[in-house]
């Protein structure tokens, strides 16, 4: 019977570490990619604009017909005078930018998420892709937006 010396424990761990890595970094890089949020990068491109008010720790469900990814508690939502800036955290999202989507091309509808109310919002060239926020989080970017963005009145 033979032991492993510690020698070959570091090297075991170090191996475990980078995999570890390896594999978030392929998933994160992945996701944007499948989702459509590399996609939306190109048509709603981040612009220099101030935020009124900023909105963390939020969440929201991306996708382009059934396919799709939710990010919850990792997006921040900044309310702009001429949009919504929508950024995932770095870590889970480490080569994606920001978008800033301008409330003149913004269309939302009422969203039903297990019963619960909330909003969607169709995006891209032709509004093929569509992003769902809760009715919570909808209702507090209509209010820093001072109307621009106008969430369905939900049932």
């Amino acid at each position: 019977m033979t032991t492993a010396s510690s020698g070959d424990a570091g090297i075991y761990a170090f191996g475990m570490v980078f995999l570890f890595v390896a594999m978030w970094f392929v998933t994160t890089a992945l996701l944007p990619k499948l989702t459509g949020w590399a996609e939306l990068e190109k048509h709603h491109p981040d612009v220099d604009e101030a935020a009124i008010q900023t909105f963390r720790f939020h969440g929201f469900y991306l996708g382009k017909q059934k396919l799709g990814a939710s990010y919850r508690g990792c997006v921040t939502f900044e309310v702009c005078q001429n949009g919504l800036r929508v950024r995932v955290w770095k870590v889970f999202a480490p080569l994606s930018r920001p978008i800033f989507i301008r409330w003149d091309r913004l269309v939302v509808e009422e969203a039903r998420v297990f019963g619960l109310s909330g909003a969607r919002m169709k995006l891209g060239p032709q509004g093929d892709y569509w992003m769902t926020i809760g009715g919570g989080t909808a209702r507090k970017i209509a209010q820093a937006s001072g109307g621009a963005f106008a969430p369905p009145a939900s049932g």
